[in-house]
């Protein structure tokens, strides 16, 4: 497949236009047999904000299109009917993630998360092109798909081996300690384990573990330790890699935040929880405001994604028409705004607002997108109008995603109760 053909599959795919993946998926499988060819599976969605910056700033660049000349690439969108089954079938926890396939359709290894470009580029030649010359990239990619019983088969057997010595083994080490422990439920093993990560891993993925152990130390008296030096290393990471000039921050400073502001609230903290969300809005404003809105889409929704969290209705007020006027032919602001009208009991406005999305949204979402249209009809006293929707709705979609019609039926009986209330 040509880099230009790639590119363009997965443009046209992020876009929003369903396709038939399983359909591809199979025939790619079949050429991938027939020409000895790796595959590079880009699952995502056109509501994932990850998937913006990848698309941007990595799957559209001279660079990726070079590493990916030998490889048969397929994008996949899990919000259609056929991108879920394919979800579920590989295990994808997290969007974006690219997993790569041999030619005999085993998996290699994967990638999740937003990725600096140089970074990415190198795991991916090193799955795709030499899968066993680097065990580190491998037991990392089987911590990113979950699959601890292989990865400490493969630290058990790598134990004496010139890999164990290796920083970025140990690092993936202590993760595999982390993420067992927290599998196993273990509190005492898990802060032990988080504690241990906390002192030598101080890049943004950080965060990721940290939400893994959170709950599990959260919920265990005594823990404050750990998570008192998950707080400490979460710091240093905004210090070093997200309060910094744009060009030197890590790929997803979303979840480094996020972490951080979980871990103040876990510590009781609210005053450093609030300081640091709004300190983190008034940064994002100022790349908008330099850029404007469109220049980069993670960023705007970075931005839209904090003034939601902070309330800041004067903020989103401004910044959402500007979002769905930049990108029309997308269904998330749109939806996200009218939502966001509903909660504030801007009825008309609301109502005004979720027609686009319904127009624009489909597979799962165009379920969602009906389910919201129906709920602000409801609350405006429509009944009759948005039990019809979802009526509809529930017709035309037969047995796609069912735990969304499932819960689609639920509404509508709460509806009808309401009407004859």
């Amino acid at each position: 497949m040509a880099a230009a053909k790639i590119l363009t599959l997965l443009i046209a795919c992020a876009s929003g236009a369903p396709a038939h993946e399983a359909v591809r998926f199979n025939e790619t499988l079949e050429q991938a047999r027939s020409q000895s060819k790796s595959i590079l599976l880009d699952f995502h969605a056109p509501w994932c904000y990850s998937c913006y910056y990848m698309k941007t700033e990595v799957l559209a660049t001279p660079e990726f299109s070079q590493a990916v000349k030998e490889l048969l690439v397929l994008a996949i969108d899990v919000d259609t009917p056929e991108g879920a089954a394919l979800k579920e079938r590989f295990k994808v926890r997290f969007l974006p993630t690219y997993v790569v396939l041999d030619a005999r359709g085993n998996e290699s290894g994967r990638i999740s998360g937003e990725q600096r470009k140089e970074d990415f580029i190198a795991r991916l030649h090193t799955l795709a092109y030499a899968p066993a010359a680097d065990p580190v990239q491998k037991l990392s990619s089987l911590l990113d798909s979950g699959d601890l019983k292989k990865a400490s088969r493969l630290r058990d057997i790598s134990s004496n081996s010139k890999a164990a010595r290796d920083p970025r083994w140990q690092r993936a080490s202590a993760r595999l300690d982390l993420l067992t422990a927290v599998e196993a439920r273990d509190p005492l093993k898990t802060s032990a384990a988080l504690t241990a990560l906390a002192s030598s891993q101080t890049d943004c993925a950080f965060a990721y573990d940290c939400f893994k152990a959170q709950e599990l130390l959260t919920q265990t008296v005594g823990q404050r330790h750990a998570l008192t030096a998950a707080r400490t290393a979460l710091e240093s990471v905004l210090a070093a890699s997200v309060f910094v000039a744009p060009a030197d921050r890590c790929a997803d400073i979303r979840s480094a935040i996020e972490a951080t502001a979980d871990i103040y609230t876990a510590l009781g903290l609210q005053d450093e929880h609030d300081a640091l969300l709004k300190r983190t809005a008034a940064m994002l404003w100022q790349d908008v405001e330099r850029d404007g809105v469109g220049k980069r889409r993670n960023t705007d929704d970075n931005l839209r994604y904090f003034l939601e969290i902070l309330k800041d209705e004067t903020g989103l007020d401004r910044l959402y028409p500007e979002l769905i006027s930049k990108y029309p032919q997308d269904y998330v602001y749109a939806y996200r705004y009218a939502k966001n009208l509903l909660e504030r009991k801007h009825l008309d406005a609301a109502l005004k607002i979720v027609l686009p999305a319904r127009d624009h949204a489909y597979g799962e979402n165009a379920l969602n997108a009906s389910l919201l249209h129906a709920k602000i009809l409801d609350a405006l006293g429509r009944h009759d109008e948005a039990r019809a929707i979802l009526e509809k709705t529930i017709t035309d979609n037969g047995k796609n995603f069912p735990k969304t019609i499932a819960h689609l039926n639920v509404y509508l009986e709460e509806s009808r109760k309401i009407k004859t209330d």
